[in-house]
């Protein structure tokens, strides 16, 4: 929010979170997601130790119900997987040659187990 005042243009606005970076840098991320949650456009999904979600320590539950409370389930507003393995360091990924296989389950994890999740949530809701 600092960045987003000090810049004071009107085409920076919005933020693209990281739930890796949240982690380390956030009291509570899902706090801060439902907190900004009108300029939350976009959410990196990585767990923990920066793999598929359901890995590590991050609170899934958690993290899918401040999604719902912050409207993040409507049209322009995203929640995508970049999970890049255990230790995953960004700049081999970027520069190197990662295993285009070893990245597609990655993400087909995080993706099953947040609709898995999500499932569980909706169903306690009764929604």
């Amino acid at each position: 929010m600092k960045y987003i005042k000090a810049v004071d243009h009107p085409g920076i606005q919005h933020i693209n979170g990281d739930i890796y970076h949240m982690l380390a840098q956030e009291d509570n991320p899902c706090l801060t997601i439902v907190k900004h949650k009108d300029r939350m456009i976009n959410l990196h999904l990585a767990d923990s130790n920066r793999d598929a979600l359901g890995t590590g320590t991050l609170d899934v539950d958690a993290l899918i119900r401040a999604l719902y409370v912050a409207a993040c389930n409507q049209a322009g507003r995203f929640a995508t997987p970049e999970p890049l393995g255990a230790g995953g360091d960004p700049y081999p990924a970027m520069h190197g040659k990662p295993d285009p296989a070893v990245l597609d389950n990655l993400v087909k994890v995080t993706v099953d187990t947040f609709r898995e999740r999500e499932d569980v949530i909706r169903e306690e809701l009764g929604a």
